[in-house]
């Protein structure tokens, strides 16, 4: 059996070093010491922080696209784009699509920005046309762009952990089945450390249904996130929910007109 890029992580020197020692007698393995690198995720170790980014994989993404010198684009994805599995333009190369895809997809780990974009463009893996490799390549024009982009974890400080928890929903916005999006963004103590953008599983009849959705998948996350959190640290956590201002006015049991959007 072979084992490839163990991590040991506990809250006591003392305790990783006797873990190693037990792995040691009962495997063959080496100690490489700090994490640097890990799946193609960068980890620096400076005072005070830990800073995870992708550059190198990133670097190389782009010269495989054939992008290595680009200029950058300013956002992921334009603004309000639409895109459909029935659209009439030129068909595109599949394989070179999904690899491109496949490529981005990786890149989420460590740059929450391009999740919705990577979501978005993955449904069309099937049969990609010419608009869709177009949104494609200005995704990676963006990737070019924020090539050095990273997240960084400030060292647990003293008091109780804070833990927020955002999210909303894009009221239909696939044209093609008329599903809404789920966005949840986690983020403890001032970083984020979970995110999401999906296709929701149902369609919904208005913008307050769609945001319940939302909201209950984002209860979900923070719920198991936090158990893991308070048996790792023994600490307890103060959880907060931010969502949509009619998921807001339903929590607080507050009146709200009863015409709401409604899916077209």
């Amino acid at each position: 059996m072979y084992v490839d890029d163990l991590i040991v992580t506990e809250e006591r020197e003392e305790d990783t070093e006797e873990f190693k020692r037990e792995m040691k007698r009962l495997f063959r393995m080496s100690d490489l010491g700090l994490l640097t690198y890990y799946l193609g995720i960068e980890v620096e170790l400076s005072k005070g922080a830990t800073t995870l980014h992708q550059s190198s994989y990133a670097k190389k993404l782009l010269e495989r696209s054939g992008l290595s010198s680009c200029k950058p684009f300013q956002m992921p994805m334009e603004e309000k784009l639409k895109l459909s599995k029935e659209s009439t333009t030129a068909k595109v190369h599949v394989m070179q699509y999904c690899s491109i895809i496949d490529g981005v997809r990786y890149l989420t780990y460590s740059q929450s920005d391009i999740r919705f974009a990577v979501g978005y463009l993955d449904r069309f893996m099937e049969d990609p046309r010419e608009d869709h490799s177009t949104a494609i390549k200005k995704l990676l024009r963006y990737v070019a762009g924020t090539i050095a982009y990273s997240i960084i974890y400030p060292w647990s400080k003293e008091g109780r952990l804070e833990l927020i928890r955002f999210g909303n929903s894009d009221m239909t916005g696939d044209v093609d089945e008329r599903k809404s999006l789920t966005g949840v963004l986690l983020i403890l103590d001032g970083c984020p450390i979970s995110w999401q953008s999906q296709k929701q599983r149902v369609v919904v009849l208005s913008t307050c249904e769609a945001e319940h959705i939302v909201a209950a998948t984002a209860c979900c996350q923070g719920v198991g996130l936090g158990k893991l959190l308070q048996e790792l640290t023994g600490e307890a956590l103060h959880s907060y929910p931010h969502g949509g201002q009619q998921v807001r006015h339903s929590f607080d049991k507050e009146p709200y007109p009863p015409r709401q959007k409604q899916a077209q």
